[in-house]
């Protein structure tokens, strides 16, 4: 099941329960005194709709509520507590709840309410900073001779770059779609069937699920543009411009970490002076391709995505010695390499790949 059917169903489920919780609220179906359900139990209710809600409908605002698993779990405690606490009543002599509001429980609930919004804050301050350090390093007027330091200019001549190495003689732009006899595609392996392997110019690899479901996502956005007929569907094997856009798709998304395996070819025509981000996908449990830039980079690595996934970056020295650390560390802060680095491989020590950042600017 693709992500666009599961959020699609998703939405329908949440409008159905939203429907019957409204019904509930609103009198339309009663329950008796002696069966009506706890408070805390649809504070538990609205808490789960509300994260799935966020989750597929406002990505941006669940960056910052999903932070990390230790911000989202406590996230939501702080607002289940919170809303919890405001509807705690004053007892009479009885033992029973009246309709005036406990004080003490309102003050405590504000408070937490207080502290969620400076914890989002915080949470959405980091993201945007991270953000806008990403936008500022990875398109660098002048980073290539061949740019003229726009942005369109440098995605052309990566991509023309990546075609090159995957499908070409290894310079730029010497890429193919099809075979000599203009019909069959590129494929690898060239004997696989219709509808899998690393395909056409730029190999989208249609074997990855991963990739499959980014290639809905871009063709839904084609055919709201005008760029695909309403009938009309992606085809990146027959089509060297559907090739072309899903690439450019993938790229502006992920980086150069769908072309790992053909990092060796290149890594040094891309990290020209200015700088530049590559990024490499650590496959689980063992090494990447090893990615080699040119001599007189500085570097930093990081992460991409939410949490702080578990790898490990080799860091090949040019005089042969080797590194291996593993990230997050433990004290969370840098680790610095004695030595000038000749190459990097990533490996992922979670259940699914990691995609590493590595930012490399002029010494």
């Amino acid at each position: 099941m693709n992500e666009l059917l599961t959020g699609v169903l998703t939405g329908l489920i949440l409008l159905v329960v939203t429907i019957v919780v409204l019904l509930f609220v609103f009198g339309v179906i009663k329950v008796p005194r002696s069966r009506r359900v706890p408070s805390i139990v649809w504070i538990v209710i609205g808490l789960i709709i509300s994260n799935i809600a966020v989750r597929f409908t406002l990505p941006w605002f669940w960056k910052a509520w999903a932070y990390s698993w230790i911000t989202l779990i406590i996230f939501n405690i702080m607002l289940g507590l919170a809303s919890y606490m405001f509807t705690v009543r004053i007892k009479d002599e009885h033992g029973n709840p009246t309709k005036e509001p406990d004080p003490t429980a309102r003050k405590w609930a504000s408070v937490l309410v207080v502290l969620l919004v400076l914890g989002v804050a915080t949470s959405s301050w980091k993201e945007i900073k991270k953000a806008r350090q990403k936008s500022q390093v990875a398109i660098t007027p002048g980073f290539s001779p061949q740019l003229g330091g726009t942005q369109a200019e440098s995605v052309n001549y990566i991509l023309a770059v990546l075609d090159g190495c995957e499908t070409g003689t290894g310079a730029p732009g010497s890429g193919r779609q099809f075979l000599d006899d203009g019909v069959t595609p590129v494929r690898n392996p060239q004997d696989a069937p219709w509808g899998t392997g690393a395909v056409g110019k730029w190999q989208i690899n249609l074997s990855d699920q991963r990739v499959l479901g980014e290639l809905k996502f871009l063709e839904a956005e084609m055919k709201l543009d005008g760029s695909l007929g309403p009938d009309e569907s992606l085809d990146v094997e027959r089509n060297e411009t559907h090739n072309r856009a899903a690439a450019e798709y993938l790229y502006k998304k992920y980086g150069t970490a769908q072309w790992t395996a053909s990092v060796a070819c290149w890594a040094d025509k891309i990290t020209m002076p200015g700088g530049v981000v590559v990024t490499l996908e650590g496959p689980v449990g063992e090494w990447s391709a090893p990615f080699s830039p040119r001599q007189g980079f500085n570097f930093s690595t990081g992460w991409v995505g939410v949490g702080k996934p578990r790898h490990q970056i080799e860091y090949t020295l040019r005089d042969g010695g080797v590194v291996i650390n593993e990230y997050p560390t433990k004290d969370g802060k840098n680790q610095i390499i004695k030595g000038e680095v000749a190459g990097f491989r990533v490996k992922s020590l979670e259940k699914k790949p990691v995609t590493v950042e590595i930012t490399l600017t002029p010494s």
